[in-house]
């Protein structure tokens, strides 16, 4: 007895289900006679389908009804679901390239489709001399319709233009133009992507070269805050939210407060006005020392420039 095989359900593919059963026949007992499969096929098949089975056995010629290659291609013909073959090409001739889905794709699943379609083109009934029927002659043409569903499909209008231009356009010449065509816009998409990282690589760094509240510290990734005036990563300063003890500004310690630099202008200012008395001081002095030596003649003024012109 084989385990771990379910009854045939209504919906199930046969044909998977009979591989499932010849793994588990070859798993548990090896080769074994076709009368032994065919024993194993009754039994795990269900109930319900045996006396299928056994009809489907009659109908085959005597040679072949207990060969199990040929009872097993019956049950597969009698269990398959019959297609309909106007369903299944409305199907096919509604299909569309996805939006970023690759040609390779596209035509993989046209051809999956393609197989439900019956795409032969079937000869007239012909007889032998004797009358005896000949079989049909028929040319498929799978590959012509999957190269129009391509055309109509293709989610591009310049590639489909492209295609429009093509002399003799075959299945595999229309995936060469559209898969060189999908190359170059993948290597044109990277180059942009890459182009673009560069560009905002430069200018972040240009930014950050121009930012007037952080300045780098030697030696260090922290920066220089001109809030705080100390080093820290950015957005950790200190003095955010804090009031500047001399101005009582918020956002800035009293280190760095900009009347620092007030205070220190004016007494810049102060220190070269006292220097400039000073010197305006000691040159009144000397001038009175050169024309103060006594004589009463000097103390006139017409005098005392002839003095100074001699």
């Amino acid at each position: 007895m084989v385990s771990g095989i379910s009854d045939l359900g209504q919906d199930e593919d046969v044909e998977e289900w009979l591989d499932n059963l010849e793994d588990a026949i070859l798993a548990k007992h090896g080769a074994v006679s076709d009368e032994r499969k065919l024993a194993t096929l009754r039994n795990r098949i269900g109930t319900s389908n045996v006396p299928i089975i056994k009809q489907l056995q009659k109908n085959l010629p005597v040679a072949d009804r207990n060969t199990y290659a040929s009872v097993r291609t019956a049950v597969i013909e009698h269990f398959r679901p019959r297609c309909n073959t106007i369903v299944q090409r409305t199907t096919f001739y509604n299909m569309y390239q996805d939006e970023g889905e690759m040609i390779d794709h596209f035509v993989q699943r046209l051809r999956i489709q393609a197989t439900k379609c019956d795409f032969r083109l079937y000869s007239e009934p012909r007889t032998d001399d004797e009358g005896n029927p000949l079989p049909l002659v028929y040319k498929d043409i799978t590959d012509d319709l999957i190269r129009d569903r391509v055309v109509v499909g293709v989610n591009s209008n310049d590639t489909r233009e492209r295609l429009f231009r093509e002399k003799d356009l075959t299945l595999d010449s229309a995936l060469e133009i559209i898969q060189a065509i999908e190359t170059a816009a993948v290597q044109q998409k990277r180059l942009t992507e890459a182009t673009g990282t560069s560009v905002n690589v430069v200018k972040k760094g240009r930014r950050n070269s121009k930012n007037p509240q952080f300045e780098k510290s030697s030696g260090s990734t922290k920066l220089k805050c001109k809030r705080c005036g100390r080093a820290h990563k950015k957005y950790n300063c200190p003095a955010y939210n804090r009031k500047c003890n001399k101005c009582q500004a918020v956002g800035h310690f009293a280190v760095v407060c900009s009347q620092n630099q007030m205070v220190e202008n004016k007494s810049s200012q102060n220190s070269k006005s006292r220097v400039d008395e000073m010197c305006a001081t000691r040159y009144q002095s000397s001038d009175s020392e050169d024309y103060s030596d006594g004589s009463s003649e000097l103390s006139d003024p017409a005098q005392r420039n002839l003095k100074i012109l001699r």
